[in-house]
């Protein structure tokens, strides 16, 4: 009796996804005079630049951008300074801190899939 009823849930599960990415594709087209065209981004447009310079969204990504490439040079030449192994201590460092300020600032340097 579980059986059937899970396989009840994921059938409705999958319908429903199968139905939001169909609305999320349909809100991509575009119907103009010619037509149907496709929108390849279907963003807002963009700010002008002298607005989007005097936004707090804006500075704070320069300010992580710069923490970021801070520490990651840090933590860099400290490893690579090491007399324990030079090489693979600052391979394994660079590729650590990268995935560690990646994963720490990417809701507040932007560039986030939502």
């Amino acid at each position: 009796m579980k059986l059937k009823d899970d396989g009840a849930q994921l059938d409705h599960h999958l319908n429903m996804m199968l139905e939001l990415v169909e609305r999320l594709e349909r809100n991509r087209w575009s119907v103009g005079s010619g037509g149907r065209r496709w929108r390849p981004d279907a963003r807002p447009p963009l700010m002008p630049l002298q607005a989007e310079l005097r936004t707090l969204e804006l500075w704070r990504s320069v300010m992580a951008e710069c923490l970021a490439t801070f520490l990651y040079v840090a933590v860099v030449c400290g490893a690579a300074t090491s007399d324990a192994s030079p090489v693979l201590g600052a391979a394994a460092a660079s590729g650590f801190t990268m995935l560690a300020l990646t994963v720490c600032l990417q809701n507040v340097s932007g560039n986030v899939p939502h």
